[in-house]
């Protein structure tokens, strides 16, 4: 079942593809900012993401809030780990991500 705007819509063939098309973005901009920090070091900012990874299935607002809300699963890691998100000081591992 979808809910949006606390309405229950179904379950229908066209919502699992949107679905299934958010939950690719959203592996694609973990695996890359991971093995960018991995890599080079480099903690990359949400909104230069928002303009590599896109969807044609997609509307571009929805493709960005795939990508926002994996920097706000990132951030709320490294709140619970009360530290700032940098590269250096965030407990979240790459091996973590990747896996």
């Amino acid at each position: 079942m979808y809910y949006v705007r606390r309405v229950n819509i179904g379950k229908t063939p066209q919502l699992d593809e949107l679905a299934h098309e958010c939950g690719l973005l959203y592996t694609q901009t973990l695996v890359f900012f991971w093995r960018t920090v991995r890599h080079k070091g480099i903690w990359l900012k949400a909104k230069y993401l928002m303009q590599l990874f896109t969807s044609k299935k997609l509307h571009a607002l929805t493709a960005d809030a795939c990508v926002q809300a994996f920097f706000a699963n990132v951030l709320w890691a490294c709140r619970a780990c009360n530290t700032v998100p940098t590269h250096e000081n965030c407990l979240i591992t790459s091996d973590r991500a990747t896996n």
